[in-house]
């Protein structure tokens, strides 16, 4: 059985790890890591990274310009052999 001083110990030694993942270790319920992290105030990292929306971004970007990607991509290509 976990005990709460595992999941606190676990999260000490890897704090960028997730609930579930801290579950998988010891075996048990990643629900039992959330709330002794909440009982115990531990920042656990969210299930779910942040994304990065500059790919979205740089896609939206094109498309108020009037430029698709491909578009982007060949400027790009012909700025690197002119440099060349």
């Amino acid at each position: 059985m976990t005990t709460k001083d595992q999941v606190i110990d676990l999260h000490a030694r890897h704090p960028d790890w997730t609930a579930g993942q801290i579950a998988v270790e010891l075996g048990c319920d990643p629900a039992y890591v959330r709330g002794t992290a909440h009982r115990m105030k531990l920042k656990i990292p969210p299930r779910r990274p942040k994304i990065d929306h500059s790919a979205l971004e740089l896609g939206l970007a094109c498309r108020a310009a009037g430029l698709t990607l491909r578009d982007i991509l060949d400027i790009s290509e012909k700025r690197k052999t002119r440099v060349a």
